[in-house]
């Protein structure tokens, strides 16, 4: 017999047994949350009879009931902007509903294939604030991006949000919350869209 793997799924992030603690609540009062429950539901909704935009709307939809279910169980609160001054990667349409809403004007990116290069270019936005962070508050939240619907602290601590103490890698988002973001990209990479940085599309 092969020895079980015991880890838990934030052992390497500060204040793991907290994260730990609020994911396995999570999970116990919403299962759906679980990570292969999650997956399956995804890919359901990715192979759906139906335009690509279509499926992003329902991706979209289904990420912001995920984070309201998930969100008592984090240390988000109204107020907290420490995340709004992250890399934050999104697709062409993403950044087109943000134009459409907001009336800004947005810079049109020629396509280019997602590169492992990006991880390290995106690094030149951390600390910078979001173009649509206004007074400490999201001006854009009903409209957000993908990635901020999915961005969440699970360890109950929001210190570990400040970016000028600990960057990026320190914060222990919802695993289960990656596959969101892999069946969004390929859902806009068949339509060729590109992703960059908010700040990309909606340069000062």
């Amino acid at each position: 017999m092969s020895e079980q793997n015991t880890q838990e799924p934030y052992d390497d992030f500060p204040y793991s047994e907290f994260a730990d603690s609020n994911y396995h609540a999570a999970v116990a009062a919403h299962p759906w949350l679980a990570q292969p429950v999650m997956r399956a539901m995804l890919h359901k909704l990715a192979n759906e009879n139906a335009s690509v935009p279509t499926r992003q709307r329902k991706v979209i939809r289904l990420a912001q009931e995920a984070s309201e279910a998930v969100a008592p169980y984090t240390a988000c609160k109204k107020g907290c902007s420490s995340c709004c001054h992250l890399p934050l990667m999104i697709f062409t349409s993403e950044a087109e509903t943000i134009a459409a809403i907001t009336g800004r004007k947005m810079t049109h990116l020629p396509f280019r294939m997602p590169e492992p290069e990006d991880k390290v270019e995106k690094m030149a936005f951390l600390g910078q604030p979001c173009p649509f962070l206004v007074e400490n508050e999201c001006s854009i939240y009903e409209s957000r991006p993908l990635e901020c619907r999915l961005h969440h602290n699970m360890a109950g601590d929001p210190a570990l949000c400040d970016t000028t103490k600990f960057g990026e890698t320190s914060i222990p988002t919802m695993g289960s919350f990656k596959d969101f973001e892999m069946v969004f990209a390929w859902l806009s990479l068949k339509k060729m869209e590109t992703l960059a940085d908010i700040r990309e599309f909606f340069p000062e």
